[in-house]
């Protein structure tokens, strides 16, 4: 996902906010899970995407204020890769790059039914709308 998205459409720059959130809620679940003797959930996702976020928290405290929170965005989005699917996913085996666990997060887009006919999800709320989900991991 290139800069200027980040920048041009808040959706995309809260997708990528919201993982991180995402992190911080399985790294609590984790701790609660730990203390009464369960196991945690999501460890090889959480080693990874939590490096990625401690590099993104030092280019946060490391830029302009005015600026910061995009270079936060900006730096922790480099770490992922996008996917646009058109279509329901079924079963299937992910593949991560070099071994890369990673936390899939996505965003669904609800289009005009005219934008590409014959292509798309279905299932949006409102109207005949196509539904577009966009991937990251």
């Amino acid at each position: 996902m290139t800069d200027a998205c980040i920048a041009k459409f808040p959706p995309i720059a809260e997708m990528i906010y919201l993982k991180t959130f995402a992190l911080s809620v399985l790294v609590s679940l984790n701790s609660h899970r730990r203390n009464k003797m369960e196991p945690a959930v999501a460890m090889g996702p959480l080693r990874y995407e939590l490096e990625s976020l401690e590099q993104a928290r030092y280019v946060f405290k490391e830029s302009d204020p005015r600026i910061a929170m995009h270079m936060f965005l900006r730096c922790f989005n480099s770490f992922n890769h996008y996917s646009m699917v058109a279509y329901p996913v079924g079963m299937h085996f992910d593949y991560f790059h070099r071994g890369k666990e990673s936390l899939e997060n996505k965003v669904l887009f609800c289009l005009n039914p005219n934008f590409a006919r014959g292509f798309g999800r279905g299932g949006c709320l409102v109207g005949s709308s196509y539904v577009y989900g966009l991937l990251d991991w």
